[in-house]
């Protein structure tokens, strides 16, 4: 769990997005608090931390979708 959060984060900082600690510790306890069985309400809840741009968003959705593969992608 701790890994993907702090991938997501390093990957949207390497893109260019505005990463703090401050909005990864927010990640993490949205992480612990939703886990990853809605992926389409944890994608939501993850973009509102992560995302300030409108024009991020694809970067984003790129970003999330290779770090929270489906577990039938990973086998």
């Amino acid at each position: 769990m701790i890994n993907k959060i702090a991938n997501l984060s390093a990957d949207l900082r390497k893109e260019g997005l505005p990463v703090s600690i401050r909005s990864t510790q927010s990640a993490m306890e949205i992480y612990q608090n939703l886990g990853d069985e809605d992926r389409n309400l944890l994608k939501t809840a993850l973009m509102a931390v992560y995302v300030k741009d409108r024009y991020d968003i694809p970067k984003f959705n790129k970003i999330f979708e290779e770090i929270f593969k489906k577990e039938k992608e990973e086998e």
